[in-house]
């Protein structure tokens, strides 16, 4: 079990690593904790250490975590960072404070009608965007991330940023360059890139939310 001190020194050493990359004067990033597969006591631990961003990548933890404790948490942002189911959709709406993954029509018609005919308020919005063109992860392709957008904007959803996963057999720089330049010609402000593994290189390119899994809680 990750015990609350050596999580706490871990991310204030990450903080450091941070900071010493040049934020600020750029803004400091989002930290998000990556906490799949990890236990309740994993994440208040997190809580307790200071962190206040969440990340899920799958529907149960998602439930797991925040279904009977998110009032326990009311300064907490969660982030779903994995794939969507679009029956799934609904809770991850009630339960996510950001989407990091929206990258089908489907969905995007979903949100819409969630808004119009439930009234419900909808998470703040990022695109996946798989650079790689790897069939196996989600993401639309970069050429067709303009009419996506378009689409977006046609059904009055606000998209902050982009998202992507660089393949793991290849040198991510490029990938995070590429997103990076996606966003500003599209004047995103948010980039999501990087994980425990590449983080500083994503924050070179101008990451502004991280993803940290075992770099956090493989401590102690």
């Amino acid at each position: 079990m990750v015990e609350q001190s050596s999580l706490a020194a871990t991310y204030q050493a990450i903080m450091q690593d941070i900071r010493d990359l040049g934020h600020p004067p750029r803004p400091m990033p989002m930290v998000i904790a990556a906490c799949k597969h990890q236990p309740p006591q994993a994440i208040k631990a997190a809580y307790d250490a200071g962190i206040r961003h969440f990340g899920e990548n799958r529907h149960q933890d998602m439930l797991q975590h925040w279904r009977h404790s998110k009032a326990l948490y009311p300064d907490v942002t969660v982030h779903f960072i994995g794939q969507i189911q679009s029956k799934k959709l609904p809770s991850i709406v009630e339960y996510c404070d950001v989407i990091h993954t929206l990258d089908r029509v489907k969905l995007v018609e979903q949100l819409a009608m969630l808004r119009d005919d439930k009234g419900i308020k909808l998470p703040r919005l990022l695109v996946q965007v798989n650079l790689g063109g790897e069939s196996h992860k989600g993401g639309i392709l970069k050429e067709n991330l303009p009419d996506f957008l378009k689409g977006c904007q046609a059904h009055g959803l606000i998209i902050e940023g982009l998202m992507t996963l660089p393949p793991v057999d290849q040198d991510p720089v490029p990938f995070f360059h590429t997103l990076a330049a996606l966003a500003k010609a599209h004047h995103l402000p948010h980039l999501s890139m990087g994980m425990s593994e590449d983080y500083p290189a994503a924050l070179t390119a101008g990451s502004t939310m991280i993803r940290l899994g075992r770099a956090l809680f493989a401590a102690g």
